[in-house]
C-alpha cells in the first residue's frame, strides 16, 4: 500500500467507527443479498460477528502501512476461514459488500482513490488468506 492509500483507509475507517454497528449490519445485510447460503455460515450472533469484524477491520487499518508485519494473524485467520467452510470465491462476495457498504456509510467521502485504497487492502489480504487456507482439508 502506498502511503497515501494507506491515509485514504485509516481516515475513512475513523469515520466508519462514528457508527459501526450500523456498518457491520450493512456489511452483513449486503453480504447475505449477494449469496444466501453463505448466512449458513454465522452460527452466532451477527451483532457479536459484526463486533469481531470491526475489530478486525481496526486491526487491519492500523498496520495497513506494514500488513506482513501481522502476516501469521492474517494467514491464522485465513487458516479459520478455511475450516469454517469458506471457499475461495467466497472472498469476492466478502470484497462486493464491503466496498458495498464502505459506499453507502462513506457517502461521498467514497471517492474512486478511497474505492482503489480500499479494494488495494483487501486484495493484499484476501490473497494472504486464501494462500494459507489451500493447504487445509475441510
Amino acid at each position: 500500500m502506498t502511503p497515501e492509500e494507506t491515509r485514504h483507509v485509516q481516515t475513512t475507517f475513523a469515520k466508519l467507527q462514528e457508527n459501526a454497528d450500523r456498518a457491520a449490519a450493512v456489511f452483513y445485510e449486503r453480504l447475505f443479498a449477494h449469496d444466501p447460503k453463505l448466512r449458513q455460515l454465522f452460527l452466532g450472533d451477527l451483532a457479536e460477528q459484526g463486533l469481531k469484524l470491526m475489530a478486525m477491520l481496526r486491526m487491519l487499518v492500523k498496520t495497513a502501512n506494514d500488513l506482513y508485519a501481522i502476516t501469521p494473524a492474517i494467514e491464522n485467520l485465513g487458516i479459520q476461514h478455511t475450516r469454517f467452510h469458506v471457499q475461495p470465491a467466497d472472498y469476492e462476495t466478502f470484497n462486493q459488500a464491503l466496498l458495498e457498504m464502505l459506499a453507502e456509510e462513506l457517502g461521498p467521502d467514497f471517492t474512486p482513490e478511497v474505492r482503489q485504497a480500499w479494494q488495494q487492502i483487501y486484495t493484499e489480504i484476501s490473497s494472504l488468506m486464501k494462500e494459507a487456507g489451500k493447504d487445509v482439508v475441510r
